[in-house]
């Protein structure tokens, strides 16, 4: 209490509940000079469970963070922000963190499990900010279907490979078509882990009943280049023969780099070497 006592601004007593104070301490006290950012991603209570409105507060050590080095990043992951406030804490010793407190719109807010959107984002929010995923529109299907970072990491990868097979589609184009149909991403990573996970004996049926709930969300798919965008993407994965993606890391738990081995030849129209 003594030490955090007048450590908070006139403007956040304002605006938060000692509550949200507690529990922002909590996340305060975490920092260190290792552990530099810590964050927490929730609805607010006042918000019904249907509500687009979303929160995140960054917490920073000793130095502010620059809101233009965020902003771009929640672009990616599909938020939209519509009020910003940074809080400078400042305790007896003359020490500062910093708060940064967001409210924004996801328009598919509504949909998902908030529980577990928390805990998907701030995992690849960390991963983003400390340069071990990519930011990109790709992290839009974070949210948006409900998928880890690194299983959009394999949505990523092919779109790569698709580039570099000829592809006539952009990286932004293909980013916009799976965020129009996220449902169809996440039809398409259940079909790789069904494939290629060691956990999951190898099951045609189970497959099969996949590739035709792909079939059968295609007939959604009103633009042909959309339609063909995910027909090439069933087709990559089943030209897939091998990857290092379920190979743990032994520090780290998992490789910063995904391997695929492919028959381009079952590719339609891939060009000659």
């Amino acid at each position: 209490e003594r030490k955090y006592g007048n450590a908070f601004s006139r403007s956040y007593m304002e605006q938060n509940l000692p509550g949200d104070a507690l529990v922002d301490i909590g996340k305060i006290e975490q920092l260190d000079d290792d552990h530099t950012l810590d964050m927490l991603f929730y609805r607010p209570q006042e918000e019904q469970s249907d509500s687009q409105v979303v929160k995140l507060k960054l917490f920073h050590r000793a130095e502010p963070i620059h809101l233009s080095d965020v902003l771009p990043m929640l672009e990616n992951f599909g938020l939209r922000v519509i009020d910003e406030s940074p809080y400078k804490i400042t305790c007896p010793d003359g020490f500062r963190n910093w708060v940064m407190d967001f409210t924004m719109l996801h328009k598919s807010g509504q949909h998902f499990d908030m529980e577990r959107a928390q805990t998907l984002f701030q995992d690849a929010f960390a991963k983003v900010w400390n340069n071990d995923l990519e930011d990109d529109a790709f992290n839009r299907l974070i949210l948006g279907a409900e998928l880890g970072g690194r299983e959009v990491s394999i949505v990523r990868a092919y779109a790569k490979y698709e580039r570099q097979i000829g592809g006539t589609f952009s990286q932004n184009y293909i980013e916009d078509t799976f965020a129009r149909y996220p449902d169809i991403a996440e039809l398409l990573i259940k079909l790789f882990n069904l494939r290629f996970s060691p956990a999951k004996k190898l099951n045609e049926k189970a497959i099969e009943k996949v590739l035709v709930s792909i079939e059968t969300s295609l007939d959604n798919v009103a633009n042909l280049d959309d339609d063909r965008i995910i027909r090439r993407f069933v087709e990559m994965i089943n030209a897939t023969i091998r990857t290092n993606y379920f190979q743990p890391h032994p520090v780290t738990g998992e490789k910063s780099y995904i391997s695929f081995k492919i028959l381009p030849a079952q590719i339609t129209d891939v060009p000659l070497p």
